[in-house]
């Protein structure tokens, strides 16, 4: 993984986790807290949209990838202890 790409992760795990905790210790009422999470999802998204698509396609294409050398290591030691 690119030095890149680990930056882009964390920025957005670290957001994430950030607005979490924000929300958790904020001193409003339930449908104002509602309002203001949708308002920084949308700006979120405004500002990094491209970004939490590209790490979207990229984990789903790393999972992939890892559930299909899981599958190859399985069908290769269900082969060997048939031989």
């Amino acid at each position: 993984m690119k030095k890149r790409d680990k930056v882009i992760i964390g920025t957005v795990l670290g957001g994430a986790i950030g607005s979490v905790l924000g929300v958790l210790f904020a001193p409003q009422s339930g449908k104002k807290t509602r309002k203001n999470l949708k308002d920084i999802k949308t700006k979120v998204y405004d500002e990094h949209g491209e970004q939490i698509e590209m790490v979207q396609e990229k984990s789903k294409s790393l999972a992939k990838k890892l559930l299909r050398a899981v599958k190859n290591k399985i069908a290769a030691r269900q082969n060997d202890q048939k031989n």
